[in-house]
C-alpha cells in the first residue's frame, strides 16, 4: 500500500453543505491535501499517496463550513494509524525424503498422488506453495497447513518419476499484507527398471 499513488482518505462531517473545503495535513506535514464535501453534504474522500501516509502515523483533518450567509467556522479532528512495511522473514525446507528411501520406483511412478511434504517458519495459515518438478510449467499448488507449520501437496508419480528435482516457493504475509517469498530445492532418485 505504501507504493499506491492514491489512498483514499474518507470521514464524515456535520453542519456543512456541499462543496465546503475539506484539508488533511498528514504527519506534520506542510503538504496539504485538500476536497470538498459530497453533494449530500454528509462526508467527504480525498486521495493521499501511500509513501506520504507511510512516512508518519498522523492525519489531521480540517473542515471550513459554511451557511448561506456566508458565515463560516471550522472544525478539526485527528486520527492516529500503524504504519508496517516490514516483510515477513520466511523459510520453506522440503522434506529430505520423498518416498520412504527418496526413490521413485517402478509402482511408485504408477501412482496418481505421492505427497510432497515441508516444513515452513514465518508463514500464516493459507499461504500459498508452488512446487515445479523438474522445471517443468506445470506448478502444483497447495497451502500452508491450519497450523502455520508446513504443506503438503499431491503430484502424480509420472511426474515425479520424469526428472529428480522438486524447487518449492513459499509466498509468506502478515497481518499487515506485507509479503515475501522463500524457495527451497530438493533432488531424488528415480528408478523404474525391475531386477532382471
Amino acid at each position: 500500500e505504501s507504493g499506491l499513488a492514491a489512498i483514499p482518505v474518507t470521514g464524515t462531517v456535520t453542519g456543512a453543505r456541499p462543496g465546503d473545503a475539506v484539508v488533511l495535513t498528514i504527519n506534520g506535514s506542510a503538504t496539504q491535501y485538500t476536497g470538498v464535501v459530497n453533494p449530500a453534504g454528509t462526508g467527504f474522500s480525498i486521495d493521499i499517496p501511500g509513501t506520504a501516509l507511510a512516512a508518519g502515523n498522523t492525519i489531521t483533518a480540517t473542515l471550513t463550513a459554511s451557511d448561506v450567509a456566508g458565515n463560516t467556522s471550522s472544525a478539526i479532528d485527528t486520527e492516529t494509524y500503524t504504519v508496517d512495511v516490514t516483510p515477513p522473514v520466511a523459510t520453506i525446507t522440503l522434506d529430505a525424503n520423498i518416498t520412504a528411501d527418496d526413490i521413485i520406483n517402478l509402482a511408485e511412478s504408477g501412482l496418481a498422488a505421492i505427497p510432497v511434504t515441508g516444513t515452513v517458519t514465518g508463514a500464516r495459515p493459507g499461504d500459498t506453495v508452488v512446487l515445479t518438478v523438474n522445471g517443468s510449467a506445470t506448478q502444483y499448488t497447495g497451502v500452508v497447513n491450519p497450523a502455520g507449520t508446513g504443506f503438503s501437496i499431491d503430484i502424480p508419480g509420472a511426474a515425479l518419476a520424469a526428472g529428480n528435482t522438486i524447487t518449492a516457493t513459499l509466498t509468506a504475509s502478515d497481518l499487515a499484507g506485507n509479503t515475501s517469498t522463500a524457495g527451497d530445492t530438493e533432488t531424488y532418485t528415480v528408478d523404474v527398471t525391475p531386477p532382471v
